[in-house]
């Protein structure tokens, strides 16, 4: 593991090896260490078998692992050189203005003797492993080694986390893992390669046989315990909890059953809203919204944020909505027009430049708008700008491609 940077020149274990394992493990009780395997698994049943079944979970693998662990590495280096202190870490995390979903995963103060790992939920190590190099990268000169370590981690990370690739961005992400590897050895020759940074290595090959492995990461089993977790410190009673914790998501169920709520796909709820009056607005906006399939001779009401399937979307944030020679067009949300449940953005378009030193991309306004609906987008996730020096940067949730554009 400390010595082979590429999956091509290790031999993985297949069902037939793991029965030879496991056969041989019966014979001698000691070659278990050898092997790896106590026993057999007995999770194997019918065509499922835990050596090709098995996906990675990428959540505790880079948000509670690798990111944390290599963070931390990177600050006390750029601590040791002097470019901040961890005082001003803090600081600039305490009084960052973060956008309005940003906000709710705002990172906690570092520790500042900064110890193995930064101390983090998976939440907010994702917001700080995005608005980091916003942060810092003023402080950090550029062509720093170990900045230019630090960025492409987070490039890895928008990588594995995109819910959909192609084949060609699958290769990409399996060269920059490599490479990642190569030079972590380089840079910190004093540390031993983790086994979260090794399983890194066999992410292309995993996408290849399970897809996007965000579709299969623990999130979602996170965000649903979060419920308890959170219905306990209401319920403020910790006898028979268990039982107290099944009751009550049992009467939850039973409540979304009964209100045909529990499976809605468009979840949509506005804020206040104001009536529109059609001759106050310009022709263009008209003319976008008879092709969005809006009526100009119904009631039209426009409103400042709109939360649909669990997503809150405020006016002047951004939106990815094409992807031109590599670069992302955003749209900046200028208005929000509901009718009847079906709700459209008026768009400005505006072009980007990526900056490498800050890991985002520069926004540049123009003069054309567009007018698209949640489902049109090439990524659902609104985002935030912040202003860094002179300019509007938008740092991406994960990687975006157009893959109509892609596929022809």
């Amino acid at each position: 593991m400390q010595e082979l940077f590429t999956a091509d020149d290790m031999s993985l274990r297949t069902r037939q090896s793991y029965d030879q394992h496991v056969s041989a493990m019966h014979q001698n009780g000691s070659e278990s260490s050898c092997f790896g395997i106590r026993r057999k698994s007995s999770f194997i049943s019918g065509s499922f078998h835990v050596a090709d079944g098995l996906p990675p979970d990428i959540m505790h693998d880079l948000l509670e692992g690798v990111v944390p662990f290599e963070m931390s590495l990177v600050i006390k280096h750029c601590v040791s050189k002097g470019y901040f202190t961890v005082e001003e870490v803090n600081g600039i995390i305490a009084s960052w203005n973060y956008g309005p979903l940003d906000k709710a995963n705002k990172p906690v103060p570092i520790s500042p003797t900064v110890g193995e790992t930064i101390k983090q939920n998976a939440g907010r190590m994702w917001c700080l492993m995005r608005l980091f190099p916003l942060m810092m990268a003023n402080k950090v000169p550029v062509g720093d080694k170990y900045w230019q370590f630090l960025l492409g981690l987070k490039e890895i990370v928008e990588l594995v986390f995109a819910p959909h690739l192609a084949v060609g961005h699958v290769l990409m992400l399996q060269i920059k893992v490599q490479d990642h590897v190569h030079s972590f050895c380089e840079l910190f020759p004093h540390k031993l390669l983790k086994p979260k940074q090794h399983f890194m290595l066999h992410y292309a090959k995993c996408m290849f046989m399970y897809g996007p492995l965000r579709q299969c990461w623990c999130m979602r089993f996170e965000a649903k315990h979060y419920y308890f977790s959170r219905l306990m410190r209401v319920v403020n009673n910790f006898k028979h909890a268990c039982k107290t914790l099944a009751e009550r998501h049992q009467m939850t169920l039973a409540y979304l059953l009964a209100s045909n709520s529990l499976f809605v796909e468009n979840d949509m709820s506005v804020s206040a809203t104001v009536d529109i009056d059609i001759n106050f607005l310009s022709e263009s906006v008209i003319d976008l919204l008879r092709h969005s399939s809006i009526s100009v001779s119904q009631s039209l009401h426009q409103c400042r944020f709109l939360k649909l399937n669990g997503i809150v979307y405020h006016c002047n944030m951004y939106v990815v909505i094409d992807v031109v020679n590599d670069a992302p067009m955003f749209g900046q949300i200028e208005a929000i027009y509901v009718q009847k449940m079906k709700s459209v953005f008026l768009l400005r378009k505006c072009t980007s430049e990526y900056h490498t030193h800050l890991s985002g991309y520069r926004i540049y306004v123009t003069n054309d708008i567009t007018m698209e609906s949640v489902d049109q987008l090439l990524d659902y996730y609104p985002l935030s700008g912040y202003i860094v020096g002179l300019h509007r940067v938008v740092v991406l949730k994960n990687f975006v491609y157009n893959r109509i554009q892609f596929d022809c």
